[in-house]
């Protein structure tokens, strides 16, 4: 499955990396890819990825024992499916560590996908 292509940081600056580790079998995964498809859209110069571990050559950190997965700037936040705030509260948090103080296209806070 391709990617769609991250928007450019800038110059400086470091996005922030989300990963999802998933595989085709698993039946939780389809909930954490919606997640992260809000995310990249809430979040346009977040780089997130999906990583699926049934891809051949794909390989897990040590710390990806589970899926889905959710890591941020490789530490894992999430086993299973985050909830849509927490996910929100994090990201927001990333961006503003970076002096990105509102990078998100629209209102976060909702909880309702």
């Amino acid at each position: 499955m391709p990617e769609p292509p991250a928007a450019a940081a800038p110059r400086g600056r470091r996005r922030p990396r989300l990963e999802l580790y998933v595989q085709a079998a698993c039946l939780a995964c389809e909930e954490a890819l919606r997640t992260v498809d809000r995310a990249r859209a809430t979040w346009p110069g977040l780089d997130a990825r999906v990583v699926w571990l049934d891809a051949p050559g794909a390989s897990p950190p040590p710390a990806v024992f589970a899926v889905p997965t959710l890591t941020l700037d490789g530490e894992v936040v999430s086993l299973g499916t985050p909830s849509w705030p927490d996910l929100a509260a994090r990201l927001r948090l990333a961006f503003e560590e970076r002096g990105d103080r509102d990078d998100s296209t629209h209102d976060d806070r909702r909880s309702d996908p």
